[in-house]
């Protein structure tokens, strides 16, 4: 990251070693403020290297838990660097196949210490659900998505990701009479009438 409110987003090709950056952006929020496709590949940094080893990292323990994605396409990888050198979390997510489609499922998180190490892994869901867009009569607008988690007692980062995926409120119900309100970063309870 370049500024707190820049992520600096590095895509590349290959493993570990032999792993390669061919393109990068800039991500500001939630827009691309810069992108570069590098004119060759360059080896990674070692950091960024690190950030590579973690991913295989996960993937090789998602396949050891038998963590699946809810779509046939390979899970999409998102791993965070650690401001400080320290653990990195690596999120496997399930691709979205279909634009109309978001799939709330096959999500999960493992966090690789810098040794190479696993130190926690877990699924955020416990079965797949694909939500459509409700078709609706003129006039008429949704209010959001509703879904249940049972896995905590409030909603996850999952459930932020899926609230800017949609564009729209993610109402999750957690505990008996709980419902929380999700819309973009911003988790409230919502009111029980």
């Amino acid at each position: 990251m370049s500024d707190e409110q820049t992520l600096h987003v590095t895509y590349y090709r290959g493993t570990n070693a032999t792993a390669q950056a061919f393109f990068v952006a800039d991500v500001r929020g939630g827009k691309v403020v810069r992108q570069e496709q590098l004119p060759q590949p360059i080896a990674l940094t070692p950091p960024q290297a690190f950030l590579a080893r973690a991913r295989e990292v996960a993937l090789e323990r998602a396949k050891a838990q038998k963590y699946e994605p809810c779509t046939p396409a390979p899970f999409n990888t998102v791993v965070l660097p650690s401001p400080n050198g320290g653990p990195v979390a690596v999120y496997l997510l399930t691709a979205q196949q279909d634009a109309a489609t978001y799939v709330m499922g096959g999500n999960y998180r493992v966090v690789v210490a810098p040794d190479g190490q696993v130190l926690s892994s877990r699924p955020f869901n416990v079965s797949c659900l694909a939500m459509k867009r409700p078709k609706l009569p003129p006039g008429a607008t949704a209010e959001g998505f509703m879904t249940t988690h049972l896995l905590d007692p409030v909603p996850t980062e999952i459930h932020v990701f899926t609230s800017y995926n949609t564009h729209m409120p993610l109402f999750v119900a957690t505990a008996a009479k709980t419902v929380w309100v999700v819309k973009d970063s911003v988790i409230t309870l919502a009111p029980i009438k």
